[in-house]
């Protein structure tokens, strides 16, 4: 059964929400507290067959100083923002008559609003009425509706039961939803019952969420899963609406998220790859035309890197094919289920930052339970010292990729620095770090299909 708002408008007067800070305190269901107790004793969360391989990253650059900055940012970042240690988040419960809202621009009417393509932050609302007075969720990610949730022109929609509400950063953009948000909602999916259901953010446009989570588990899409459009309400009449409340938002957790994603994935992996000897992807964005943030290697540049690629397979007796992945399907966006099979079949994935690097969640993690030579591997093109122009300037600094939000899976990172030459909207890179880098990659490397 398939979970759509058909929303009502309502007609009766309805209090604005009044400003009155409270504790939540409410009954929390047997069910939902006997899901939490086991989430704080089990220790047979799904684990990574083989936590030794979760290696630290390594740069390849021809300037022995970047090389040490990099590893200095690294553990510096790591210490800072706590990316692979920090607690869960905090859960809170809502009962009767709870209310979740997700903010946008569809309709402007004077909240803080977020959800709009691409969209940072974002915003939303949770609240319970209790006594004619009003609690409301606060943290990251969490703000006053200010007397807008019963807006007259405002849908609202309604459901009795166990619900879960959630919603992160750029809810509409392929990567920032597997990295933003598919790893908490894994995680949540294993600490309540199966008969919960989700609130999760719909784009009328073209809502990637439910392709993405459909090639995961069509089941939780088609049972557990109900789809908010922004600036609607959805208040739970009768039952109980659970939230998190991260310390930050999105929520990065390295392994704590990344075991319970890798189980859920686990079901949508195909049995066969159809590529016996597997593939070598490099990653363009050259010619993709749904590409929307630049940073394509320069077009004659490119072909260089391909052809040291090429020449790299060779030497060292790769047995894969080269495919060269621009997210396109002849003239259409390649559909996530196509993405996944093909990513799958990859033992090395090759390119510069960008949301078609994501796709290393479909790589085939079992690998990594045989030898950590096995391991699928990963080589990403980032920022450095001299090219903070191409994405992240003076604000965030250097160095930043995947390898930090994904180190949590048992991948071989590397990196490659974009060249002071690079802008933010077409990069180069050093060829003779490329050729190192894929030296130390592949002459260590066992694997050949």
């Amino acid at each position: 059964m398939r979970y759509y708002i058909y929303p009502f408008i309502a007609v009766t007067a309805v209090s604005y929400f009044s400003a009155v800070h409270l504790s939540i305190n409410v009954n929390v269901p047997d069910d939902l507290t006997s899901a939490l107790r086991f989430l704080v004793v089990n220790e047979d969360i799904p684990t990574i067959k083989n936590d030794t391989c979760l290696t630290f990253p390594k740069v390849h650059d021809l300037n022995p100083d970047f090389v040490d900055r990099y590893n200095d940012t690294l553990v510096s970042l790591i210490d800072k923002i706590k990316v692979y240690d920090r607690e869960f988040p905090t859960v809170e419960f809502l009962g009767d008559g709870a209310c979740f809202a997700i903010w946008g621009r569809a309709l402007d009417i004077g909240a803080r609003f977020a959800i709009w393509s691409p969209t940072f932050p974002s915003e939303a609302s949770a609240w319970e009425e209790k006594n004619g007075r009003y609690n409301y969720i606060q943290g990251p990610g969490w703000v006053f509706p200010r007397g807008q949730e019963f807006h007259p022109r405002r849908f609202i929609h309604q459901g009795k039961g166990s619900y879960v509400g959630f919603s992160s950063i750029f809810p509409n953009n392929y990567g920032h939803l597997i990295h933003d948000h598919l790893p908490v909602i894994a995680w949540l999916v294993t600490i309540v019952p199966p008969t919960t259901k989700f609130i999760l953010y719909y784009d009328p446009v073209k809502n990637i969420m439910e392709d993405l989570l459909n090639t995961i588990d069509p089941t939780f899409v088609a049972d557990r899963v109900v789809w908010l459009p922004a600036n609607h309400v959805f208040q739970v009449t009768s039952g109980e609406l659970m939230v998190i409340v991260p310390d930050q938002v999105p929520t990065y957790m390295e392994t704590r998220l990344m075991q319970p994603l890798q189980k859920w994935l686990a079901k949508s992996r195909p049995s066969s790859t159809g590529t016996p000897d597997g593939l070598i992807i490099f990653y363009s964005r050259t010619h993709a035309s749904n590409v929307e943030h630049g940073r394509a290697v320069e077009l004659n540049h490119e072909q260089e890197v391909i052809k040291h690629i090429r020449q790299a397979m060779i030497h060292h007796g790769r047995k894969e094919s080269l495919y060269i992945f621009n997210g396109m399907n002849g003239n259409e966006t390649m559909s996530i289920s196509m993405q996944r099979d093909l990513f799958r079949s990859a033992t090395t994935i090759i390119g510069p930052h960008g949301s078609g690097l994501v796709n290393m969640i479909w790589l085939d993690m079992e690998r990594a339970g045989l030898t950590c030579e096995e391991r699928p591997q990963v080589l990403e093109f980032i920022a450095g010292p001299d090219s903070g122009q191409v994405q992240y300037g003076p604000i965030a600094g250097p160095y930043l990729g995947y390898h930090v939000l994904f180190r949590g899976l048992p991948i071989d990172y590397h990196n490659l620095l974009y060249t002071d030459k690079s802008s933010s909207t077409t990069t180069y890179i050093h060829l003779e770090a490329l050729d190192l880098a894929l030296d130390d990659m592949w002459g260590k490397s066992t694997v050949t299909s």
